[in-house]
């Protein structure tokens, strides 16, 4: 999901002396989602049989601003979890202090502290209430559990997570993020910026552990 996540109002935003209009990319959508990464085609840089390099350059269209994303995937001896299914035996322990609240189009309006039913203090069912939230104040720890196994989540650089468990489907998201959604629009110092030439990384790890 690079250059943004989740969706931009209208496709609409003024930053660093930009005026930006982007169109939507997703049937049925208004508003565009995910970025260029997303849909897009991503080279194969380097793959051997644990690992792989991919990389994506977008930019200087209607984004104004080119860059170039890699991603660094490595399999260890302790596997790998990446698709979080069976959210019905699912549950979720993690420290979310605060919560990005959204209307009826899933836009954030309302940064407010995290209600207690949202809250997954303690370990919780992911499909107790339907959620497409982004929350605030993350520490970068979670732990997902499912009758057979536990996977524990380690994210640096990473202090937001956004919980997607559609109501009536046995997947969900878990998702860390560099800032909240919609934190272009809003245009108030969140978003992380990247200088020319500068470079920035954030790592996320997934142990597993079968039961």
């Amino acid at each position: 999901m690079v250059p943004y996540c989740n969706r931009i109002a209208r496709g609409r935003f003024h930053f660093a002396g930009h005026r930006v209009r982007l169109a939507p990319n997703l049937a049925g959508e208004t508003h565009p989602l995910h970025g260029q990464g997303w849909r897009g085609a991503w080279t194969v840089v380097e793959a051997g049989d644990s690992g792989a390099t991919l990389r994506f350059e977008g930019g200087g269209d209607a984004w104004p601003w080119r860059y170039r994303a890699e991603q660094r995937f490595e399999i260890d001896t302790g596997g790998f979890h990446p698709y979080f299914s069976d959210a019905k035996h699912a549950r979720l322990q993690a420290q979310l202090p605060r919560v990005w609240r959204t209307d009826a189009a899933a836009l954030p309006v309302e940064d407010a502290a995290t209600p207690a039913a949202w809250r997954f203090d303690s370990a919780r069912s992911v499909s107790t209430l339907p959620l497409d939230h982004c929350f605030a104040g993350w520490d970068g720890e979670a732990v997902i559990a499912w009758p057979d196994c536990t996977l524990k989540l380690h994210a640096r650089h990473c202090d937001h997570l956004h919980v997607y468990a559609p109501a009536g489907r046995d997947f969900f998201c878990v998702e860390p993020q560099t800032a909240a959604a919609g934190a272009l629009v809003r245009g108030d110092g969140e978003v992380n910026t990247i200088p020319p030439g500068g470079r920035a990384a954030l790592r996320l790890r997934f142990d597993v552990e079968m039961h």
